[in-house]
């Protein structure tokens, strides 16, 4: 069977954009030739999010809105999750080439009418030398959302498990979508991670509050319903699985229904969740296998900018 992978291979390379970008754009060919690597990254990106087979890719028709019922584009918090996920292999110089490719590809495609808006105009280019910023949530901006997310569906609760899955598991947004009640274990309270993209099999440990609030999730008649006697989804709407796009629009509904002017990504939940952790007083290492990084080097990105790495090292007499 062929993968969806190798039905959208070069949906972005072989598309319009990216010829037009070749054939015009101020560049040496040796830059284009460097940079069309970084580009393959951000296409497979692409491919990643995506739940269904593309054809071709259109920026400005990038994502779906099912309530409005009308197409939105490429947005800034795409790109910057785009961003976090790639700051995971690169080096730091890799990742400045990488930030560097990707905002001047987008420009040139305003600059020429190809795009409507342009989704990295915010974004500034900061990893050649790393300033590290604090993407997580706030505790009071997680007790507001948590009531939020309650309030608005409280038949089954399934926005607020969800919301509290992410804050204390971290999961990333492909394995959270394609999560599913076979990889639950009530009574080991973990979860074992074999499905999604940059996923190797391994394990991830839930908090008490969350067993419980989980357990009457999935006994819920609703869910019951939508499983059928069958392993599916965990989360779901309108009867089908959730997506990416699917999780951003429900992650913006639950902070427009908490009055919030923020922009909220999967991604972000993830800090929190590494923020939270270290704030109790739980080692970085067991941060670290939670987040299931490979390099302490990572995890510490997404602790508070104060934390020192360095002193860490030295003090723990380990190797990054």
């Amino acid at each position: 069977m062929i993968s969806k992978q190798q039905l959208m291979k070069d949906i972005l390379i072989d598309s319009h954009y990216v010829k037009d970008w070749l054939k015009f754009a101020r560049l040496k060919d040796s830059t284009k030739k460097n940079q069309l690597t970084y580009l393959r990254k951000f296409e497979r990106f692409i491919i990643e999010q995506s739940e269904e087979v593309l054809e071709e890719v259109d920026f400005n028709k990038f994502y779906f809105y099912e309530d409005a019922g009308e197409f939105g584009p490429i947005d800034p918090l795409f790109i910057d999750e785009y961003f976090e996920r790639s700051y995971e292999d690169l080096t730091d110089h890799g990742q400045y080439i990488n930030i560097c490719t990707i905002k001047g590809f987008f420009t040139f495609l305003k600059d020429m009418d190809l795009i409507a808006t342009n989704p990295v105009t915010l974004i500034s280019n900061t990893f050649y030398k790393p300033v590290r910023r604090d993407r997580s949530l706030s505790n009071d901006q997680c007790n507001k959302l948590m009531l939020a997310a309650n309030e608005l569906e409280p038949f089954t609760k399934q926005y607020a498990v969800l919301f509290l899955l992410e804050i204390t598991c971290g999961l990333r947004a492909k394995e959270l979508v394609m999560l599913k009640k076979s990889q639950i274990d009530f009574q080991r309270k973990c979860i074992f991670i074999n499905r999604g993209q940059k996923t190797s099999k391994n394990t991830v440990f839930m908090h008490s509050t969350l067993c419980q609030a989980l357990y009457e999730y999935i006994n819920h008649p609703h869910w019951l319903t939508w499983s059928n006697g069958k392993d599916r989804e965990i989360f779901f709407l309108n009867n089908k699985p959730l997506n990416y796009q699917k999780l951003r629009n429900v992650l913006d509904s639950i902070v427009n229904k908490a009055k919030m002017e923020i922009g909220l990504t999967p991604h972000q939940l993830r800090h929190t969740m590494a923020r939270l952790m270290f704030e109790s007083g739980i080692d970085i290492i067991l941060i670290q296998r939670q987040l299931r990084h490979k390099r302490i080097a990572t995890t510490f990105r997404y602790l508070p900018p104060s934390t020192s790495l360095t002193e860490y090292m030295e003090k723990n007499a380990i190797e990054i």
